[in-house]
């Protein structure tokens, strides 16, 4: 069965993966131990970072589980080892050197002169409980047991992401086969309501996100259905309702966080979000708007170099800045997330010097004008 992603389709995604890494950027551009605590700034920060931009991570998966049944062909055994095949290149090798690389870091933190600025890093023992933790999951040991995010995540942290995709990606066949026709809405009407409860069960640690909305991707593709069909539906006056619906369940979220009602809200705006942010992305792109490839080509840099260095342009910036009123604290955070982004801008084009190593450290991702097939998330 032949089948291609509609061209309206294409470039919403190729918009979208440039401005959701930045929103990832900016979910880890703050620290509970280098902001102050001023009420009013805080709130600010924490509605952009935890309401906002937790859809962005939900729409990476969505985006992933489509493109990977794109070309499905029925369930051949020869278009799942096609696929598993390209995901060692586009998934573990990336995965894997960018957590050798987390783990040359925190060596070097113990080399003179470097040991000096990090006085409290020990030591990664080389042995099999360390590699496990290295490459699989830390604990985060966050003080809310928080439902939608990770518990344990490798050392190169925002890469969990890729973690619980290669992990979704082996059970590929039995996804088609629960979402396939009419069982696809009944399948995803029980992960809905399992997510949305908080009721998913901890496999290896992977997150009930990356399996529900890869699901919901998958369920488009698998079915041959156009998802924007389905997103139009809140496309121009009709954002009005289901926008200020939103609104209120991320209000809740915020204010009335850690609390039960809290994690519910947060799960049922995640739902509600995905599909609100691809219908305003696909009215913007409708109007001839594009984000420059000079951009779009950086994004998986910029979302696998940053969380090595977060923390340390976190406390530069704080010496810079002193932030102390309002503005001071709301300026340190944007300005950590346009130093992270403009950094791993920078680190793409470095490594252009050299594009074997490149290739490695991206998978080979490369955004084509012509088709979003061409530069899987997946």
């Amino acid at each position: 069965m032949n089948y291609h992603v509609p061209s309206q389709t294409s470039r919403v995604i190729d918009f979208l993966r440039f401005p959701l890494i930045v929103g990832i950027v900016a979910i880890h551009a703050w620290s509970a131990t280098a902001f102050p605590a001023d009420y009013t700034a805080n709130l600010i920060i924490q509605f952009f970072r935890s309401e906002i931009c937790r859809i962005f991570v939900p729409l990476f998966f969505a985006i992933s589980g489509y493109l990977f049944f794109v070309r499905y062909d029925g369930g051949t055994s020869d278009f799942y080892k096609r696929q598993w095949r390209r995901r060692l290149f586009t998934l573990l090798v990336p995965y894997l050197l960018w957590n050798l690389i987390a783990w040359g870091f925190e060596a070097l933190k113990m080399v003179p002169p470097f040991d000096s600025l990090f006085p409290n890093v020990k030591p990664i023992p080389f042995n099999p409980e360390s590699i496990w933790r290295v490459f699989w999951g830390y604990s985060t040991e966050i003080s809310r047991t928080y439902f939608y995010e990770p518990s344990y995540v490798p050392l190169d942290f925002p890469l969990w992401f890729i973690r619980d995709l290669m992990v979704i990606v082996l059970f590929t066949p039995l996804i088609a086969l629960c979402l396939k026709k009419r069982r696809g809405i009944i399948s995803l009407a029980i992960l809905m309501v399992l997510f949305a409860g908080g009721l998913w069960p901890s496999f290896f640690q992977v997150q009930s996100t990356g399996v529900v909305f890869f699901c919901l991707g998958a369920y488009f593709s698998i079915n041959r259905k156009d998802p924007l069909a389905f997103t139009s539906r809140f496309g121009g006056k009709k954002l009005l309702l289901p926008g200020i619906l939103w609104l209120c369940l991320a209000l809740t979220d915020l204010f009335f966080a850690p609390s039960y009602i809290a994690d519910r809200c947060h799960g049922l705006e995640i739902i509600l979000g995905t599909p609100l942010v691809a219908a305003v992305v696909s009215e913007i792109v409708s109007r001839g708007k594009s984000i420059p490839s000079l951009l779009a080509n950086t994004s998986f840099i910029v979302f696998a170099y940053h969380g090595l260095i977060c923390i340390q342009v976190i406390k530069i910036l704080e010496g810079i800045i002193h932030p102390s009123a309002t503005i001071s604290i709301i300026t340190l955070y944007f300005l950590t997330i346009l130093s992270l982004t403009a950094g791993g801008v920078i680190l793409y084009y470095l490594l252009k010097v050299c594009p074997p190593a490149l290739r490695l450290l991206t998978g080979d991702r490369v955004i084509s004008g012509k088709s979003c097939q061409s530069a899987p998330t997946s």
